[in-house]
């Protein structure tokens, strides 16, 4: 399939880890410039895979960008970024539990090129103290209370501009804190332009007890599955080994 996705747009699967139908099933999605970071060492070689033992990353205060496990691919993608990124690129990050929808992603992405936001969210969107969450104490006198706030971040778009915002509180801080809190609280901080899309095609929820898989399906028969979200979304987590169907 040929890719349609504009050429600023490199798309970034954080995954547990590379197997042959991990990869050979998001490259059949058609994207043009997509590059896996393995978190644990990867069942095949390609140039476009990328894989960095834990101890590397601890090193170097590349860790803590999860709620509870120490390092994880989200702070191996950003020690990867922090190498590579290129300045005229806008990168999707896209946890590998999260179904693509390969008919429509790549439209989808084209479309959304006319925003030269720093960041676009998916999902909700949190503001401490007015919404409960119950990884707020994470923030640990951070970010002031004005600038906290929280997304679910499976899927999102980063301008360099903002991956360099990061990146200064990796370096100030010699780790991150949670994905979650730390990115929308940055561009709060900065004033970083921010677009919030809710889009019913895009169907994301962090636990797997509330998501559309459990919800609405017999897990039993994930065929089944696969031939609905291919006609009715674009992006559906968590939907863990989906590319094992």
């Amino acid at each position: 399939m040929k890719s349609i996705i504009p050429d600023d747009n490199i798309i970034i699967i954080m995954c547990k880890k590379v197997t042959k139908n991990l990869y050979d099933k998001y490259s059949l999605i058609g994207l043009k410039d997509i590059i896996f970071i393995s978190d644990k060492i990867p069942d095949i070689n390609s140039k476009n895979i990328i894989y960095y033992d834990d101890n590397v990353c601890i090193e170097n205060g590349f860790w803590g960008m999860h709620s509870s496990i120490k390092i994880t691919s989200w702070d191996k993608a950003f020690y990867y970024l922090k190498m590579n990124m290129l300045t005229d690129k806008y990168y999707w990050l896209i946890e590998d539990d999260c179904y693509i929808n390969k008919l429509k992603f790549n439209q989808y992405v084209n479309n959304l090129s006319k925003y030269k936001h720093d960041v676009i969210f998916f999902g909700w969107y949190k503001t401490f103290p007015a919404n409960k969450w119950h990884h707020w104490s994470k923030n640990n006198n951070i970010f002031s209370n004005e600038n906290l706030h929280a997304t679910i971040n499976q899927i999102l778009r980063l301008s360099p501009n903002f991956i360099n915002k990061i990146l200064e509180f990796q370096a100030n801080h010699n780790r991150f804190i949670f994905h979650e809190m730390l990115i929308p609280s940055i561009g709060s901080k900065f004033k970083l332009n921010g677009l919030l899309i809710k889009d019913k095609k895009i169907n994301i929820s962090a636990k797997i007890e509330k998501s559309l898989i459990n919800k609405k399906f017999n897990k039993s028969n994930k065929n089944q599955i696969i031939r609905s979200l291919n006609s009715d979304y674009i992006v559906v987590h968590p939907f863990k080994l989906w590319y094992d169907i």
